[in-house]
């Protein structure tokens, strides 16, 4: 799997002017040139998505900022289908004059550039924090590896016309300032916060980490987005449409159905890929447990993939729970953005509702599995990495959607097979990038490995 990308620590490997320069020239160019012609396609699929208006989830947000637009309310404008703060409503209330289908295409052009941004900051992180190369080669193919292993739901992103980007990017700006500037590094995250209301588990991992300026940072930010509306709309307007929204949000842990008018799908939602979703479904079935057991029975996994996390901690001789905080973090660059990529697979995998469209934040998870597999550094062991990438990717995608295989592919969905092989393939990327980590002086180790090559 490894590419031609050089050793990590040469400072511009496409300087050479030999054949192996003009090599890694040539295979630059054709990374980048596989870059476009991603590109080209997902801005493609925006185009078809914006013009059949009826299709695409941008209708949700674009109704939602008419009606504010227009002084209505956001929570029962079109299909009933917006369901979040007003924030979004609010910013997108700028563009809505220019009508469904031109707004649509003005918002794909906001996802491309934003997708672009948290690319190019997941890339950075993980070069820096891993100590590796940053050339143009290895920049073009982890782009490439990235888009590619994230090529359904990042088209998804862009045909719907979705909001996962904003998300993304403040968990980027969060994950690269958290050293430099904590408190902006929160205050972006606040801005995710006010989007997508799980990204909360992110708060509760800055405050076990003791990164209390993050979390300062994070509540401040989270208030200021939630009541920049009220420029607008007023204080108590404002605070009355957050009431509605977290209220939809306690429907929805609750199990409870949604109410008249409104688009909500509840935590058993056939579509939903979470661990907790598949809890859910087999408990709600006549003669079944409970279902206030849902939480009950998802507790015991998420303690499991945990255990399991520290336990390949120990044995790369890295410490997880002790000796860290911010200034201890400062030399474990590798280890948080690690960690950070973990926070994303549990959003995931444990939210109480995640479809496929939602694994779009898995690029910079993507990122730092593609870096590992394709730079080149002595003694890393790989494979552990590369079996979960596979299995994940082939767990994504099969069963195939043809009706031969309907049922299979209903069954496949009700135990939410997808995000089960997504936790194997976290626990290979822990493997990995430790091992990728120590091997090039980013992590120290504590103590050996129990055995060589481990």
């Amino acid at each position: 799997m490894e590419a031609d990308v050089g050793q990590a620590g040469t400072a511009d490997p496409l300087a050479d002017q030999g054949p192996r320069g003009r090599k890694r020239a040539v295979l630059a160019l054709l990374a980048w040139l596989g870059v476009a012609a991603l590109w080209a396609w997902f801005l493609h699929r925006m185009w078809r998505g914006a013009v059949q208006t009826e299709t695409g989830d941008f209708n949700d947000f674009f109704y939602a900022a008419e009606a504010l637009r227009h002084g209505g309310d956001p929570y029962a404008s079109g299909r009933g289908g917006y369901l979040y703060p007003p924030l979004m409503a609010w910013v997108l209330e700028s563009i809505s004059w220019l009508g469904l289908v031109r707004a649509g295409v003005a918002w794909g052009i906001v996802n491309f550039l934003l997708t672009l941004a948290c690319l190019a900051l997941s890339v950075r992180a993980t070069a820096r924090a891993l100590r590796g190369p940053c050339d143009a080669l290895t920049v073009g193919v982890v782009w490439l590896a990235a888009m590619a292993l994230t090529i359904g739901p990042i088209q998804a992103e862009f045909e719907h016309g979705q909001t996962d980007a904003v998300v993304l990017l403040g968990l980027c700006l969060g994950v690269v300032l958290i050293d430099r500037a904590p408190a902006l590094a929160g205050f972006a995250l606040g801005l995710s916060l006010l989007v997508k209301h799980h990204v909360v588990v992110v708060l509760a991992y800055l405050l076990v980490r003791r990164r209390w300026m993050a979390s300062a940072g994070m509540l401040v930010g989270g208030l200021v987005f939630a009541f920049v509306p009220a420029v607008q709309l007023g204080v108590a307007k404002t605070g009355a449409f957050l009431a509605q929204s977290y209220g939809y949000l306690l429907n929805l842990f609750g199990g409870e159905g949604a109410p008249k008018g409104v688009n909500l799908h509840p935590i058993t939602w056939e579509l939903s890929i979470s661990v907790t979703s598949a809890f859910a479904r087999f408990f709600d079935r006549p003669g079944g447990p409970p279902m206030t057991l849902v939480g009950a029975a998802t507790l015991p996994v998420a303690a499991a993939v945990f255990l399991a996390t520290w336990w390949i901690y120990k044995r790369q001789g890295v410490p997880m729970l002790m000796d860290r905080g911010p200034r201890a973090d400062r030399d474990r660059a590798a280890v948080v953005l690690l960690e950070w990529c973990g926070v994303i697979v549990g959003l995931l995998a444990f939210s109480p509702q995640s479809i496929t469209r939602h694994t779009f934040i898995l690029i910079p998870v993507h990122v730092l599995a593609a870096y590992i597999l394709v730079v080149k550094r002595r003694g890393v062991v790989r494979w552990p990495l590369l079996v979960g990438v596979v299995g994940y990717q082939l767990a994504a995608r099969l069963p195939p959607g043809e009706e031969a295989f309907r049922r299979a592919l209903e069954a496949w969905r009700y135990v939410s097979g997808a995000t089960w092989f997504l936790l194997a393939m976290w626990l290979g990327l822990v493997w990995s990038t430790l091992s990728f980590a120590s091997r090039g002086g980013a992590v120290t180790r504590s103590s050996a490995p129990a055995k060589p090559g481990a």
